[in-house]
């Protein structure tokens, strides 16, 4: 493959990758927000429902969106690798670790959420 056509795939992916990485993380946001007010739609949820909201639809797609990021961060590596131009490898490079890092950041978001959400469910079921 020639260095444009990688360098091309790889802005391709990126903007495809991070098109669908910023809507699943805004839909994670709203879930998050409907689990710890306790309403999905405007609609007033039980306890238990929440706790389903959390564990079977929020917390899978969060564990799914930081794998995401991290096999985008893998598979731009793999293609900066094989580009010649210095320059053009190394801008490969550079969106490999900003996939890497968003991975890191979705994770770390991810487990802060979860102990908020879980604390919150807590003080719910004490109420």
């Amino acid at each position: 493959m020639s260095d444009r056509a990688a360098l091309g795939l790889i802005l391709v992916i990126t903007v495809g990758g991070q098109v669908t990485s910023f809507m699943s993380i805004a839909k994670l946001k709203q879930w998050a927000d409907e689990i710890a007010t306790g309403t999905a739609g405007g609609v007033p949820v039980s306890l238990q429902h929440r706790r389903m909201m959390l564990w079977t639809t929020h917390m899978p797609l969060n564990s799914f969106v930081s794998v995401y990021l991290l096999l985008l961060g893998f598979g731009h590596a793999l293609l900066a690798h094989s580009i010649a131009d210095p320059n053009a490898r190394f801008l490969g490079y550079l969106i490999a670790g900003f996939s890497g890092f968003s991975f890191v950041g979705v994770m770390s978001a991810g487990t802060m959420q979860l102990l908020y959400l879980s604390s919150i469910l807590r003080q719910a079921e004490a109420d």
